[in-house]
C-alpha cells in the first residue's frame, strides 16, 4: 500500500486517547513543541472543544480530516468504548483508504496481540511502552523522533512506505507503515523464560560451597550450561532465572542494577545452615536442618534474596526501624510477584505466601511470611509464634530484629495485598507498577517512615493511572486499612474514558 502525501504545509495530528492517559498526551505535546515551532505540524484534541460545542460533532470533524492520528495505546485505551470502536474503527478505515497514517504510540504495559493496529509500525522502538523505560525522556525522544520522520514525510506529500534516511547508510521504518509480522507487546503472561529474551542479557553463576561457610565456592553450572543432577544447584538456576525474568519482562529491568549485572549464587552453604541472604554480591543458600527446614533455594527464597538486591540498588533505605521494615517490606512483595508470575496467577488464585513448604509439614505452619493474614504464617514451639502486625496499632517497638523490621514489615505487605486484590488481575500489572515505579521515580530518604512511602505510592498510582481513577483510590483505601493514612481519596468523572 502507498499512501498520497497530503501536500505542503504543516501536518495536523489527531490524538485519540483514554482520559485516563491524558498526562501522557501533555507529554508528548511538550516533546513535539519543536515540530510546531518548525511549522511542521499543528495538534487537535478533544481538550480543544470550546464550551458550547458539540463534541461528538467536533471530534468526528477532525478525525475526518486529520493526517497523521495517533492513537495513545492503553489498558484504558482498548477498555474505553469510543476510543476501539468510534475512533480508533474510523481511523483504520482512513489508514487503509489511503487518506492517513495512523500510528500507535505505546503507553503503557498491555497485552495488544492481535489488535487490529499490531498490523502497523508502532511508537517507541519495537513498540516498548514509554512506562518501563527506564529514561523516560528518551523514550519521549524516540516517540518524537518518529513522528519528525512522518511530518516532514507528509508534509513533502511523499508516500509513507518510502523509506526515510537513517543516517548510517540504512533506511528506517516510518511510523504507521504495515509490519512484516504483525508487533505485538508484552502480554500480561509474558513467558518469564530466559529463551524469551534476548540472548546476552541473562548471566547466571551457580557455585558449591561444599556445606563450608567459603564463598563463592565450586563454580557448577554457569549461564547455558545443562542441568547439574544437583537439586539445589538447579533450583538457584532457575530461580534467578524466574526473578530475573520477571524484572526484565514486567518492568524492563535489565539484571539486579538496570545494567546486566551477572547473578551468582552460593549453595550447599554451611552445615545445616538454616537461612538465605544477599552479602551484596550474590545470594547465599542454605540446606536447611531436612527436619525443620528442608532446602532455601525456591522461587521465592531466592526472589526475595533478588529483591533485597534490587531494593538496595534503587533507595538508600537503612535497614533499621521503620525504613528497614519497609526495606524488608518492597524485597517480600517482589518475591510473592516473582512467585505468582512464575506460576502464572492472578492475585485472588495466590497463597500470598513467603515460603510456602520450605517448613515441615509437622510445624503447624504455612510458611515465613503471610501478606495476606500477617501473623498467621507460622505458630510451633520450635519456631515460636508469627509476630507480624497487620494494622499500625499492633507495630512492634523493639531493638531486636535491628528494631523489628522483618515483625513490622507486615503493615507495608498487608497494604501491598489490599491494593492487588481491589484492582483484580495480576499483580504485577497495576499493584506491582506502582510499587516499583515509586522506589524507582521517588527519592526516599534514608529513614523515610511508611507514611512517606503511602503517600509517595498513591501519587504515582495518580501518575500511572490518573489522579482519581481507582488505581489512586485502592492504594489509599489499602494504606488506610492498615492505619498508616487517614483517609481514602474520592472518585472524579470523565466524559470520555
Amino acid at each position: 500500500m502507498s499512501m498520497g502525501g497530503t501536500g505542503p504545509g504543516p501536518v495536523t495530528v489527531f490524538y485519540s486517547y483514554a482520559h485516563k492517559d491524558d498526562r501522557f498526551r501533555m507529554q508528548l505535546d511538550t516533546h513535539l513543541a519543536l515540530l510546531r515551532r518548525r511549522g511542521l505540524l499543528k495538534e487537535w484534541h478533544d481538550r480543544k472543544i470550546v464550551p458550547g460545542e458539540p463534541w461528538a460533532t467536533a471530534i468526528d470533524a477532525h478525525l475526518e480530516s486529520a493526517d497523521p492520528i495517533l492513537l495513545l495505546i492503553s489498558a484504558d485505551f482498548i477498555a474505553s468504548d469510543y476510543c476501539w470502536s468510534k475512533e480508533m474503527t474510523r481511523a483504520l478505515e482512513r489508514h487503509d483508504e489511503g487518506a492517513a497514517v495512523v500510528v500507535p504510540v505505546i503507553i503503557r504495559p498491555v497485552d495488544w496481540t492481535g489488535a487490529p493496529f499490531g498490523r502497523l509500525q508502532a511508537l517507541p522502538k519495537d513498540g516498548k511502552p514509554l512506562t518501563i523505560w527506564a529514561n523516560r525522556d528518551s523514550a519521549w525522544l524516540d516517540v518524537a523522533r518518529g513522528i519528525a520522520r512522518l511530518a516532514e514525510t507528509r508534509a513533502k506529500g511523499q508516500p509513507v512506505e518510502t523509506p526515510s534516511s537513517s543516517g548510517k547508510g540504512g533506511t528506517t521504518r516510518l511510523p504507521g507503515t504495515l509490519v512484516a509480522t504483525p508487533t505485538s507487546a508484552p502480554a500480561a503472561q509474558p513467558d518469564p523464560s530466559p529463551e524469551a529474551r534476548p540472548a546476552g542479557q541473562l548471566r547466571r553463576l551457580v557455585y558449591d560451597a561444599s556445606l563450608s561457610e567459603k564463598i563463592p565456592g565450586r563454580l557448577v553450572r554457569s549461564e547455558g550450561d545443562p542441568p547439574t543432577g544437583d537439586p539445589a544447584a538447579d533450583e538457584a538456576y532457575d530461580g534467578l532465572g524466574a526473578a530475573y525474568g520477571f524484572f526484565w519482562n514486567v518492568f524492563g529491568r535489565n539484571s539486579i542494577d538496570d545494567q546486566g549485572l551477572a547473578l551468582e549464587a552460593t549453595v550447599h552453604f554451611g552445615k545445616q545452615y538454616m537461612n538465605a541472604f544477599w552479602d551484596g554480591k550474590r545470594m547465599v543458600l542454605g540446606d536447611g536442618d531436612g527436619q525443620l527446614f528442608g532446602r532455601f533455594t525456591g522461587v521465592d527464597i531466592i526472589g526475595k534474596e533478588f529483591g533485597n538486591a534490587v531494593v538496595q540498588h534503587m533507595t538508600k533505605l537503612v535497614y533499621w526501624g521503620q525504613s528497614g521494615a519497609l526495606f524488608d517490606s518492597l524485597a517480600v512483595v517482589f518475591a510473592s510477584q516473582i512467585k505468582q508470575y512464575a506460576l502464572r496467577q492472578p492475585a485472588d488464585k495466590s497463597d500470598w505466601i513467603l515460603g510456602a513448604g520450605l517448613i515441615a509439614a509437622d510445624a503447624r505452619s504455612r510458611g515465613l511470611v503471610s501478606l495476606a493474614v500477617p501473623g498467621t504464617a507460622y505458630n510451633d514451639p520450635r519456631l515460636g509464634r508469627d509476630a507480624q502486625p497487620a494494622h499500625m496499632r499492633d507495630y512492634v517497638k523493639t531493638e531486636q530484629d535491628n528494631g523489628g523490621i522483618h515483625i513490622n514489615s507486615g503493615i507495608p505487605n498487608h497494604a501491598f495485598y489490599l491494593t492487588a486484590i481491589s484492582l483484580g488481575g495480576f499483580a504485577w500489572e497495576k499493584a506491582g507498577r506502582i510499587w516499583y515505579e515509586t522506589i524507582r521515580q521517588t527519592p526516599l530518604t534514608k529513614n523515610a517512615q511508611f507514611t512517606d512511602f503511602a503517600r509517595a505510592t498513591i501519587a504515582q498510582a495518580g501518575i500511572l493511572f490518573g489522579k482519581n481513577g481507582a488505581e489512586a483510590e485502592a492504594v489509599t483505601e489499602a494504606w488506610r486499612r492498615v492505619g498508616v493514612v487517614a483517609r481514602s481519596a474520592g472518585k472524579g468523572r470523565a466524559r470520555k474514558t
